[in-house]
């Protein structure tokens, strides 16, 4: 059981040090790719246009009827003050 335990005890150590020297690797080969910042960029840009879009459809989607609840008022209010003008003038041109 002892042998198991030392055994389980240096491969875990191997593979904290094979998993140090990835990262290493990884980060060296990542500062030296000179089309890194441009995928990266690339790659920003189309999720953030992606986002916008369905932010857009979103917006239309819940907010529709908002927008047409007010301007329906405006167009009845507006409907209104006409109304109320003729028959102000009416009377007044009495």
């Amino acid at each position: 059981m002892k042998l198991n335990c030392e055994s389980g005890l240096r491969l875990d150590a191997e593979i904290g040090r094979l998993e140090e020297e990835l990262i290493e690797e990884t980060n060296r080969r990542a500062e030296a790719d000179a089309g890194r910042d441009a995928r990266i960029d690339a790659a920003v840009q189309a999720d953030m246009r992606e986002q916008a879009m369905q932010f857009v459809a979103d917006f239309y989607a819940t907010r529709r009827a908002e927008f047409e609840e007010f301007h329906a008022s405006q167009d009845w209010e507006r409907t209104y003050q006409q109304i109320k003008e003729e028959r102000r003038a009416k009377i007044l041109g009495r």
